[in-house]
């Protein structure tokens, strides 16, 4: 009769469904967006500029080389000139507390700081090329 009895808890054991009720814990990284702007923004040379922009609660101080040529959005009478950032530098990191650290943008930040200088850029209409 034990014998039996154990064979049965066995089977049941066996048989019953030990799914866990838990659900597993997912995990999202801690990435908020970052904050950008453009403090100032000074044209040096023809192909030359310095700007400062704020990131998050850091500022920035960039230097940056640029062309500019002329565009039109494929009608006659829209003409403007377009601008490319081709080389970016961070020359400086400072906090809000006036403490220098060292350059700890990523790609991201660069291409987003890149798309604000040319947007303030040609908004302005800080550089002009002849047609």
């Amino acid at each position: 009769m034990t014998t039996t009895a154990i064979g049965m808890s066995l089977g049941t054991m066996a048989c019953t469904d030990h799914t866990s009720t838990r659900l597993p814990q997912l995990t999202y990284p801690n990435v908020a967006p970052s904050d950008h702007g453009i403090q100032t923004l000074n044209i040096i040379t023809d192909h030359t500029g310095k700007a400062i922009i704020k990131l998050d609660s850091f500022t920035l101080l960039v230097g940056f080389d640029y062309l500019a040529h002329p565009d039109s959005y494929g009608v006659a009478g829209y003409e403007y000139t377009a601008v490319e950032i081709t080389d970016i530098t961070v020359d400086q990191t400072i906090d809000i507390d006036g403490t220098y650290h060292r350059d700890f943008t990523y790609h991201n930040d660069i291409l987003n700081i890149k798309q604000l200088l040319v947007a303030y850029i040609e908004k302005n209409q800080l550089v002009e090329v002849a047609s």
